[in-house]
């Protein structure tokens, strides 16, 4: 649905910890964000401080209905051309990108630097993590060849 596109995430770190939660109100004019923590209390940060980045949804959801977010780490199958007469299906990671805050977003290969998976590739891929609580999951696109 795209009213999911309006969705954002707030990254911010707290003595040396990340934490990532979804953003309850957003207040451009004030600049703050506003979320709910853990302990189920309001809590809001201001947009310009450091280390605060603002994750924006892209309104479409992986293979199980879970929605996709900016810097998110996608895993699919692509279908590789080998030659001029075949192709093969290979698994393929990848980092989700919104480029200059356009409504077109990718899923970028971080180690060849190509596109992936365009959106209607998305509704195959699944959600493995994010490039903040699980970069390590970035290593298998080193393996992948």
């Amino acid at each position: 649905m795209m009213n999911d596109r309006f969705k954002y995430r707030v990254k911010f770190e707290i003595d040396g910890k990340i934490e990532i939660f979804d953003v309850t109100n957003l207040d451009i004019e004030g600049g703050q964000v506003f979320f709910k923590r853990d302990d189920g209390q309001d809590y809001n940060i201001g947009i310009g401080c450091e280390g605060v980045k603002l994750i924006q949804c892209t309104g479409l959801k992986d293979k199980h209905g879970k929605l996709i977010y900016e810097d998110d780490i996608l895993k699919g199958k692509k279908n590789m051309i080998c030659s001029p007469h075949s192709s093969r299906m290979i698994d393929k990671v990848g980092v989700v990108e919104i480029p200059q805050n356009m409504f077109v977003a990718t899923c970028r290969d971080v180690k060849n630097n190509c596109t992936l998976f365009c959106q209607n590739d998305w509704v195959k891929t699944e959600v493995i993590g994010n490039i903040y609580e699980n970069s390590e999951l970035l290593n298998e696109v080193e393996n992948d060849t």
